[in-house]
């Protein structure tokens, strides 16, 4: 039951609310009476009501003093003010102290009456928040682990923007804090094996045993925060003691490289080391750097450990990979797209990718050799893609390394990479045709059997069990048009019929086809069939 207070200075008001409402059918109850703020008080010390209905204008204490005494010490105590007096100014005030709700004398007792089940119903949302803010603390404390290792993958993958103080109260919540870290970055890749179904499923096993193994050994490992990443990558977030020393660190290092490479005899593992930074707010520059760091294994070869603070900034005559945050931005960028484009054998979008990476070299002035290495870095990623997946290619596609070493110019390193692109794009696009066929045929007879209703792309997706970029990039390849515009063509085409019908409204046909604004469909219709839909209706006979 809610306990109801009721404060007014005449006995009769008192009386009426108390014996005019219907307490049990709301569940509550009214504990006590009180004639004065004073008394008021008291009460609400000794018996903390969930309700208090007060009078504003009293001897003494009046009801805005006691309404702002409430507010301040018992803040989930709502408070209904009763006056006689309709002052803008009384309600304002009222409003600021945070009063449930204002009703104005003489007290219309059904009013009060759906006030009070108002207040009952805010109990009761705030009782389900409650509940629901202690299942997630629950389950944040059940899962503290895996939800930390995601949050900081956010920080380390993406350049997300933020104050240090915003940074510091989302740590507390994972049970962590900000300090001086440095960011090591593992890559570590299963030596080749001679059978491609042999390596693809050693590659799963590896990587699954090689995150389990470092999990539990990180864990243990003071100064340290594990976090795997994609693509054989694991960041470890390095905050020991030792973090300054650089001959103490260097050996911290060298014992984690001895360690994964123990764990994994049949892995190829390098670690890039980031440069000191003094908060998790530059995570993202930390891994960038690391990243950089990385791309010196062409040269220095595996089991490195790479320096970001040891890169030469310039060597004349000697190729380096030291890019700007931005130029690793834009060259990663390029790399993520032609390897989504090449999982759907898209060759034309495949070859647009090449141009757009070699557009990038002439605009940052890009050295043949610093060329040459990014090059060879996409094909890496190219073959290890084909490797891992089900695509049966040519062993003619991984003898391309040498070619591209020999490369004497700009022109034939293009003309290298863009026949490469497009013989494997072209090889995959024959081997998925079928695949890619069916699944297009899916979302057709979906979009046929719901387009009257609200769908997306997301839903659509998780009907046919595919990731919604892939399958829009898959449509896109597939019918030359997005999914928006092959589900709104449908909706057109359907307009179309039913407008042949003098009797059908356009609204009604609008809604008939799955769109909510009639206004909208009419626009839509018009850009789609050079015609308004009434105009299209009443001429329909000329027309056909």
């Amino acid at each position: 039951m809610y306990k109801v207070l009721i404060v007014d200075d005449e006995n009769v008001i008192r009386e009426g609310i108390r014996t005019s409402i219907d307490w049990n059918s709301l569940g509550c109850a009214v504990i006590n009476e009180a004639s004065h703020g004073a008394e008021a008080i008291e009460m609400i010390q000794k018996d903390c009501p969930d309700i208090v209905i007060t009078d504003i204008r009293m001897p003494g204490i009046g009801g805005l003093e006691l309404m702002e005494k409430v507010a301040a010490s018992y803040p989930h105590t709502r408070v209904i003010l009763l006056s006689g007096y309709s002052d803008f100014e009384y309600v304002r005030r009222a409003v600021q102290l945070g009063a449930f709700d204002y009703l104005l004398k003489p007290t219309s007792y059904r009013e009060l009456h759906q006030i009070l089940e108002k207040a009952i119903l805010d109990f009761e949302a705030e009782r389900e928040r409650d509940l629901q803010i202690e299942v997630f603390r629950n389950e944040l404390k059940q899962n503290l682990y895996f939800y930390r290792q995601a949050y900081l993958q956010k920080l380390i993958l993406s350049p997300v923007a933020f104050e240090r103080t915003e940074l510091t109260e989302t740590l507390h919540i994972y049970e962590m804090k900000d300090q001086t870290f440095r960011l090591l970055l593992i890559k570590a890749e299963i030596i080749d094996t001679n059978r491609l179904s042999q390596k693809t499923k050693e590659h799963q096993l590896s990587r699954l045993t090689t995150e389990h193994r470092l999990r539990l050994y990180f864990q243990e490992y003071k100064g340290t925060i594990y976090v795997p990443l994609e693509h054989d990558n694991y960041a470890i977030i390095y905050n020991g003691h030792d973090i300054h020393e650089f001959d103490q660190f260097m050996q911290r290092c060298e014992m984690i490289l001895e360690h994964v490479t123990r764990l994994q005899p049949r892995l190829s593992v390098s670690i890039g080391v980031s440069s000191i930074h003094s908060s998790y707010v530059e995570l993202n520059k930390a891994y960038l750097e690391a990243y950089e760091s990385l791309q010196h294994i062409f040269y220095l070869g595996t089991n490195s450990i790479i320096f970001y603070d040891d890169l030469p900034t310039d060597v004349p005559n000697s190729p380096s990979l030291r890019l700007s945050s931005l130029h690793l931005s834009n060259y990663a960028d390029i790399s993520e797209s032609m390897l989504r484009t090449l999982k759907i054998g898209n060759q034309e979008d495949a070859k647009d990718q090449v141009n757009k990476l070699f557009q990038i070299f002439e605009s940052y002035k890009e050295k043949l050799p610093d060329a040459k290495n990014i090059c060879i870095e996409l094909i890496a990623q190219i073959v290890s893609l084909i490797s891992t997946s089900r695509f049966i290619i040519s062993d003619e596609y991984y003898n391309i390394f040498e070619d591209m070493i020999n490369a004497h110019s700009f022109e034939q390193l293009h003309e290298l990479l863009q026949g490469y692109v497009s013989r494997v794009a072209g090889d995959i696009y024959k081997q998925t045709r079928t695949g890619h066929k069916k699944i297009v045929d899916q979302v057709l007879a979906l979009i046929s059997e719901h387009y009257r209703e609200s769908i997306s792309l997301l839903w659509i997706s998780e009907s046919v069990h595919l990731n919604s970029s892939y399958l829009s990039r898959l449509i896109k390849a597939e019918c030359n048009q997005t999914f928006t515009d092959l589900l709104t063509r449908y909706r057109l085409e359907k307009a179309k019929q039913l407008l042949r019908d003098p009797h059908c409204k356009v609204y009604e046909v609008a809604e008939l086809v799955g769109f909510t604004d009639p206004h909208y469909f009419a626009t839509r219709f018009k850009k789609y069939a050079g015609l308004t839909p009434s105009e299209y209706r009443d001429n329909f006979d000329d027309l056909f």
